[in-house]
């Protein structure tokens, strides 16, 4: 396995990390803190996307760029819960 495979599964597991944040956002803040791995998974996958094989790359990318649409969102929530 090259160096290129292993960010792109490092990428796909932090993009599941910050999915399941999603998820959990409404009910604890600690899913609010876990979307903000999305961020880190879409580098590492953008990375795994050089060298073959790209399927956790691709899988990884996706899934964060979808969880990092709803950052700006989260972003309000968290400002307006801190400041209660």
């Amino acid at each position: 396995m090259n160096i290129g495979s292993r960010f792109g599964q490092m990428g796909f597991c932090l993009s599941l990390i910050a999915l399941a944040g999603l998820f959990l956002v409404g009910q604890s803040k600690v899913g609010a803190i876990l979307v903000f791995l999305a961020v880190p998974a879409a580098i590492f996958s953008a990375i795994g996307l050089i060298a073959p094989p790209r399927r956790w790359a691709g899988w990884g990318l996706a899934i964060s760029l979808f969880v990092c649409l709803y950052l700006p969102t989260i972003m309000l929530f968290t400002i307006k819960a801190w400041k209660k």
